[in-house]
């Protein structure tokens, strides 16, 4: 896979992994709801299934025209982060993504947003990569295979970044330089590290309760003051997606609790 193809799947990934078999092109409907998105690096055919605008399918297409994945999004009621009844449109159905040629790369179904049922992963020659099962977006069993069928040691498709230094080594340096920070402000939040596919930190960004320059760059420095873990290493492992490392993000929570803040790292599946 080529390096900007990976940069494609790497801004559309969010909006990823999508249905219908393999094809070159898509068809409008009779009655014709569609719209089109141009997003920079790919664009969007947005085709509607009724006219309330409940049900549609979304195909996304590299610069070159070729059909990159297809999912479908409905508006539902769904249960929220709170446990009450909310709506909105989310993934709903099979979806699929496809390689340049056409063949079937990636299938999975989702319900009400979340992954239920097969998520099937495939070589470019069609055989069958990895096969996972899930139920209300938990993970219920996965198989790994190699290039001709053969059952392999299961590694996850999607893998976050972790740190190569001990969570402890990394808590007590971030609370030893940051909690202070925060402490001398009150502040809640959220830290941002977006970590490259070279397991270095890109950039980092700040989601607190006082939006301040300086505060900003004082937490900047003490990311970028981090001694290295590990001389031969970089301090982060990359993420990666079905094997190949990806930029991705880490982030750290800081909240209230108690007369004190606590801060909270993302712990490695």
């Amino acid at each position: 896979m080529n390096a900007s193809l990976l940069g494609v799947i790497g801004c559309i990934w969010s909006v990823a992994v999508h249905t219908a078999t393999a094809q070159t092109k898509a068809v409008d409907p009779p009655g014709g709801q569609v719209e089109y998105r141009d997003k920079g690096l790919y664009f969007e055919k947005i085709v509607y299934a009724d006219k309330p605008r409940t049900y549609f399918t979304i195909n996304t297409y590299l610069k070159d025209s070729t059909l990159y994945s297809i999912e479908t999004y409905k508006y539902v009621e769904r249960e929220g982060p709170t446990g009450f009844s909310e709506y909105g449109t989310v993934r709903h159905g099979m979806t699929k993504i496809l390689y340049p040629d056409g063949r079937l790369h990636v299938v999975r179904n989702y319900k009400k947003g979340r992954l239920d049922g097969p998520f099937i992963v495939h070589y470019p020659s069609g055989v069958i990569k990895r096969k996972e099962f899930y139920r209300r977006g938990e993970l219920q069993k996965g198989t790994c295979y190699d290039s001709v069928g053969v059952p392999t040691s299961y590694e996850p498709f999607l893998k976050p970044p972790t740190p190569t230094a001990s969570l402890n080594q990394l808590r007590v340096y971030l609370e030893e330089r940051r909690l202070p920070i925060f402490n001398r402000y009150t502040m809640q939040g959220l830290v941002q590290l977006a970590i490259n596919q070279a397991g270095e930190v890109a950039t980092t960004t700040c989601h607190l309760t006082k939006r301040d320059p300086l505060i900003a760059r004082q937490v900047k420095d003490v990311i970028s003051a981090m001694p290295r873990w590990d001389e031969q290493k970089p301090n982060w492992n990359p993420g990666t997606v079905d094997g190949t490392p990806m930029a991705s993000e880490w982030v750290i929570q800081i909240y209230k609790q108690d007369n004190g803040l606590k801060m909270v790292l993302p712990v490695p599946d």
